[in-house]
C-alpha cells in the first residue's frame, strides 16, 4: 500500500502517516480523508508524522497541498505536522507546504523537516515539555 494512515501510539496523541512507492494524488486524498477520520475520533492534542520515503506524486502540488490543509484546518486539536525524509527531499515539499499555508486559511501551530522518524518525536516530545511548562 501506498499510503498507510495508523496511531503511533495506544493513546492516541500521533497520527502517523506513511508514504512508500510510488504514489497519486487520488491516493493521496483517500489518506487524508483517512487522516481526517481519525482525527475527527479524539478531542485532545494530536501530532502528525508524515514519513515520506517516495516524494510526491507528479503534477503540480500547490492546489492539493491547499485542499489538503483546508480539510487538516478543521482540527484544531492538530498541533505540529513533522514531514520525515530521509532522501531530503523535504526542500521541495517544504517550499510547496508553505506557499500552500501562505495562500490557505489554515493557521498551522508548527511544521518541521526531520530526516528520521526518531529525530521528529523529538520535536514533538520537546514542544508537548515545552508546553507543559508554560501551563505549568
Amino acid at each position: 500500500m501506498t499510503y498507510t494512515v495508523s496511531w503511533y501510539d495506544t493513546e492516541k496523541t500521533i497520527l502517523r502517516l506513511d508514504i512508500r512507492d510510488k504514489n497519486t494524488w487520488d491516493a493521496w486524498y483517500v489518506a487524508v480523508d483517512e487522516m481526517c477520520k481519525e482525527l475527527s475520533t479524539v478531542s485532545h492534542r494530536v501530532d502528525l508524522v508524515v514519513d515520506d520515503q517516495s516524494g510526491m506524486p507528479q503534477g503540480n502540488p500547490l492546489p492539493h497541498l491547499r485542499n489538503t490543509l483546508s480539510k487538516l484546518s478543521k482540527y484544531e486539536h492538530l498541533h505540529t505536522i513533522v514531514t520525515v525524509s530521509e532522501k531530503l527531499l523535504a526542500s521541495p515539499v517544504q517550499v510547496m507546504t508553505r506557499l500552500a499555508i501562505r495562500f490557505s486559511s489554515f493557521t498551522i501551530k508548527d511544521l518541521r523537516y526531520e530526516q528520521t522518524f526518531e529525530a521528529g518525536l523529538k520535536v514533538i516530545n520537546a514542544q508537548r515539555k515545552g508546553s507543559q511548562a508554560v501551563s505549568a
